[in-house]
């Protein structure tokens, strides 16, 4: 889903004519990526933190362009599903955290 939202994000900020605001995140965070992911033999997910926030640029400027574009009847319900979208990603990585990460004492 992210890389639909990440191209989604590009072609916007194409549209709006800022492609190097989508565009150059988006390609920092792949050279990012690439050594890690095809040149290094073991896995760290870890180093691959950046590589996941830098598309994340693209993604708010495709959700952004999307409520915008959308007909001012519709904006509210548009508003509403982007919202829900995002809750349910943060409550998933909240869910995937709390499961990963050991519970250490303070």
């Amino acid at each position: 889903m992210t890389p639909v939202l990440t191209l989604g994000g590009i072609l916007a900020a194409a549209r709006a004519r800022r492609l190097a605001t989508a565009l150059l995140p988006t390609l920092c965070a792949v050279s990012e990526a690439v050594p890690y992911l095809l040149l290094i033999d073991y896995a760290a997910p870890r180093f691959l933190l950046p590589a996941y926030a830098l598309p994340a640029i693209a993604v708010a400027d495709a959700l952004a362009t999307v409520s915008r574009y959308v007909r001012p009847r519709l904006r509210p319900a548009t508003l509403a599903s982007v919202a829900a979208l995002v809750a349910v990603q943060l409550v998933s990585q909240h869910a995937i955290m709390t499961r990963a990460a050991p519970r250490r004492p303070p």
